[in-house]
């Protein structure tokens, strides 16, 4: 179990981090938070890496990328990609965004 506010690896030091749903539990703790999820997510990418992120439930709003680069961090985001669905009408999203240089351009990446 680790603090997604601070994960305990070097800057710059991993090719993809995976998410399975820590991003949404944590969304009801507010944009702020959620946001420094991600932007700590961008910390330990390197340049081009990855972050996969996978949600349950009907589409809502998507993670807070804008508020991310507040803090400094920038993604490419694709859209979101329903993986799963339920006949309760839930469905498993799946989010991609890499990681570009700060100040880089944002845009938009092709699933």
């Amino acid at each position: 179990v680790a603090d997604a506010r601070r994960l305990r690896f070097d800057a710059g030091s991993q090719l993809m981090v995976v998410d399975k749903g820590a991003l949404s539990a944590v969304a009801v703790a507010g944009v702020a938070v959620h946001a420094a999820c991600l932007a700590e997510a961008w910390r330990v990418l390197l340049e081009g890496g990855l972050l996969v992120s996978f949600s349950l439930g009907p589409p809502t709003a998507p993670p807070p990328f804008r508020q991310a680069e507040a803090q400094g961090a920038a993604f490419e985001v694709g859209p979101p990609v329903t993986v799963a669905s339920s006949k309760a009408g839930e469905s498993v999203l799946c989010y991609f965004a890499r990681k570009v240089a700060r100040g880089g351009t944002a845009g938009r990446v092709d699933c």
